[in-house]
């Protein structure tokens, strides 16, 4: 009975038919799915019948797991097409987060290294971003006056038309720029949404700060659904295929995953291997940075990088005109 309760609790998360919405009940999944795991292992080993429940929900949502675990893919990406990457870089470590020297200088050697076509930074602080001349065109929008918490397009081609986004009441926001890519124009965003705004004396054990962390969670995933409504309407106006880099900050079991992305590719679903793991909090992965393309585009690569000069892992994605 607890082995279907899990995994039907588990079920509804990643379908999006939990009752109970917010930020908490997609943040549940990586350990339901570990609980669920194991248990299938305890049944197999026993050699019980139960280990049929987890092999029936699997199937049941089959699609769903693709977006928490893709087994790796062995066919070999082909060269031609453009690279974007996405990275939320924390200031460049410009408050010494990490005891690192020379952080920016590392990024800026990690994108030089994976050469993009396109890079789309979050977190962005001119006081201590490194130049990145190898990108000559660019468009970047800082949210306060001292440079900090700002976003970033850097491009090797020409960018056209540019716009911000200005989320009300937030310090993070989004912007546009348009470019040429093979006679046709394609329209990057690059956003960054309301994030959890985790805290040490957050607790869900003590009543009253229990309390007072739920209402903050419900207003942090709120403020998200309004952050893609005011994107929506800047999206209406657009009338070229766009491409969206985004630090989401919640997972792709939530409300928001599931409207951005709307009928785009997730280039993780479509080209990822392993869980893709992003941002990690308290030791468990999440998948919480994103490049959603639209479907004239062809996924032919999707990576997340492996290193650690944020709180952040880079996401990149090779893509081609379909």
């Amino acid at each position: 009975m607890i082995n279907a309760f899990l995994l039907l609790g588990q079920s509804l998360i990643m379908s999006g038919l939990f009752p109970v919405k917010g930020l908490l009940p997609a943040v549940f999944v990586p350990l339901l799915s570990l609980f669920n795991l194991l248990l299938f292992v305890f049944w197999i080993v026993r050699l019980e019948w139960p280990f049929l429940l987890f092999l029936i929900f699997f199937l049941l949502n089959f699609q769903e797991w693709n977006l928490l675990y893709k087994f790796p893919n062995n066919a070999i990406t082909v060269s031609n097409g453009f690279k974007v990457l996405s990275y939320n870089v924390r200031l460049f470590n410009q408050f010494n987060w990490l005891k690192k020297e020379q952080v920016p200088a590392a990024i800026e050697q990690f994108i030089y290294d994976e050469n993009p076509d396109i890079v789309c930074l979050q977190e962005y602080s001119s006081n201590t971003a490194p130049p990145l001349r190898q990108y000559p065109f660019r468009y970047v929008k800082t949210a306060t006056a001292l440079g900090n918490n700002g976003v970033a397009i850097f491009s090797k081609y020409p960018l056209l038309q540019t716009g911000q986004i200005n989320f009300e009441n937030s310090s993070n926001s989004g912007i546009y720029a348009d470019f040429r890519y093979k006679q046709d124009t394609l329209r990057v965003y690059n956003l960054h949404l309301e994030s959890f705004q985790l805290q040490p004396t957050d607790s869900l054990v003590d009543q009253k700060s229990s309390m007072r962390f739920l209402r903050r969670l419900e207003g942090v995933y709120q403020k998200q659904l309004d952050q893609i409504i005011q994107w929506q309407q800047v999206e209406n106006f657009n009338e070229y295929p766009s491409l969206i880099c985004v630090d989401l900050n919640n997972t792709a079991f939530s409300e928001a995953y599931r409207k951005l992305r709307g009928d785009r590719n997730d280039t993780f679903v479509e080209a990822g291997r392993g869980l893709g793991m992003s941002y990690s909090l308290g030791g468990i992965p999440y998948r919480i940075d994103f490049i959603f393309s639209t479907k004239q585009l062809k996924v032919l690569d999707h990576q997340t990088h492996n290193i650690k000069l944020s709180d952040h892992r880079p996401i990149s994605a090779k893509l081609n005109w379909d």
